[in-house]
């Protein structure tokens, strides 16, 4: 037999449908991995549309390295319920912070909070006098301390009465200061209210006397020692009025003089018990008087009403006074 014969045309054509066949399966082999790739469509009579194939940037691969465990753990976990703060508690509103008016004291403008600068109690140990420089008022001009030795010196401490109350004195050589306790000749102290007045008489070496009065002193309240225990003297002046005939606390001196001593009192004996001694030109008087000193005291002090006792009596206008006794008894 002999060798066979085909057109040119149906040649070329058979060569076409195999390059076709061939390409469709290469790309199948390449792509059936990633199915999100289509393969490209043909149409017959068409020219194939260009597609561009790229792999994964990162081939994958088996690796035998574990990941690190990142696990969180909260180390407070069993007694986190135990650390929640009681909020019943946080929230809660004082009853002494609640109102103004509805409690007592009022903390902003508590009076019962001790207050030192309005002191009237003075904590030194008596009055001071300087005799050398009122030899030198005296005398009208300086002296050299040779000079002033020569003179003799003689102070006396006159009451609102005109009598002598205290004296101190002395030969020769007046002292720089002289410090008056506050007692009297006979051991009896100064009387609230009432005025002292220091005298001084300088008598020079041809004993020619030099003589000037001082400043007086009134005392507002006193405070001495006594055998039930110790007293706080109050002025009924500036209690009660110039008359002392008021039943009411005088504002501003007299509610002044009764925190001060209120603050004596919360300083040094805040739980001793206490008795107001009131004296007036009546008893009945000088009853209403201690009522409005213990009914302010009360107000000022912590302490149990029945540890503030009273006492009242009639005496004449010069002895009238107010006695807060803090008994030792």
């Amino acid at each position: 037999m002999g060798r066979h014969h085909f057109p040119l045309f149906t040649r070329l054509v058979f060569i076409l449908a195999l390059t076709l066949g061939f390409y469709n399966r290469v790309w199948a082999d390449e792509n059936s991995a990633n199915s999100s790739v289509p393969p490209p469509a043909i149409s017959s009579g068409t020219t194939p549309t260009e597609v561009t194939v790229k792999g994964h940037e990162q081939s994958a691969r088996i690796n035998s390295v574990k990941p690190p465990i990142d696990i969180q753990v909260d180390p407070f976990q069993s007694i986190r319920s135990t650390l929640k703060p009681n909020h019943s508690l946080l929230l809660a509103i004082s009853p002494n912070m609640s109102s103004w008016q509805e409690t007592h004291p009022e903390f902003l403008m508590a009076q019962r909070v001790i207050k030192p600068w309005t002191s009237t109690f003075s904590a030194g140990s008596g009055i001071v006098f300087h005799v050398r420089n009122e030899l030198k008022k005296a005398l009208g001009h300086s002296l050299s301390p040779q000079q002033a030795r020569q003179y003799a010196w003689k102070l006396s401490i006159v009451n609102d009465q005109g009598r002598v109350f205290q004296k101190y004195g002395g030969p020769s050589d007046p002292p720089q200061e002289t410090v008056w306790s506050g007692e009297s000749q006979s051991g009896g102290y100064v009387k609230a209210g009432e005025s002292y007045s220091p005298i001084y008489v300088f008598n020079d070496p041809e004993g020619s006397p030099h003589t000037i009065v001082g400043k007086p002193i009134i005392f507002k309240g006193t405070i001495h020692q006594e055998a039930d225990g110790r007293h706080l003297e109050l002025s009924s002046t500036i209690l009660f009025g110039p008359r002392r005939a008021e039943t009411e606390i005088q504002s501003p001196e007299g509610t002044s003089l009764l925190q001060s001593a209120a603050d004596f009192i919360k300083r040094f004996f805040p739980n001793y018990p206490l008795r107001i001694e009131v004296f007036a030109t009546t008893d009945s008087l000088a009853h209403l008087q201690a009522e409005a000193v213990k009914a302010a005291l009360f107000k000022e002090l912590m302490v149990p009403a029945q540890d503030l006792s009273t006492h009242a009596a009639e005496a004449s206008f010069s002895h009238q006074r107010v006695v807060i006794v803090i008994s030792n008894q």
